[in-house]
């Protein structure tokens, strides 16, 4: 089923077919990393309110529990520190 989503239906739309059961599937052993690799579970945010660019290449993951369409402007909650300090300079 895994290879099949990521294979013909490789989007962000289909993330939710994983919320509930992604730590079973962990937990039984399921070969996932193509699906950690794939679009379904990584989306990239093109909005304005969004840096596009910054001098920090790491890769920064922050916990978000709202919708995925009011996520646009919550950038200065969801990274408070980088934002902050965006401020200053």
């Amino acid at each position: 089923m895994i290879k099949y989503i990521i294979k013909y239906q490789n989007d962000y739309r289909f993330a939710h077919l994983f919320q509930t059961n992604l730590i079973e599937l962990i937990q039984k052993e399921v070969h996932i990393t193509p699906l950690l690799d794939s679009a379904v579970l990584n989306y990239t945010f093109d909005y304005d309110e969004w840096p596009g660019n910054s001098s920090d290449i790491t890769k920064q993951q922050a916990p978000y529990n709202g919708s995925i369409f009011g996520m646009r402007y919550k950038y200065p909650q969801v990274f408070k520190s980088h934002f902050k300090r965006e401020v200053k300079e």
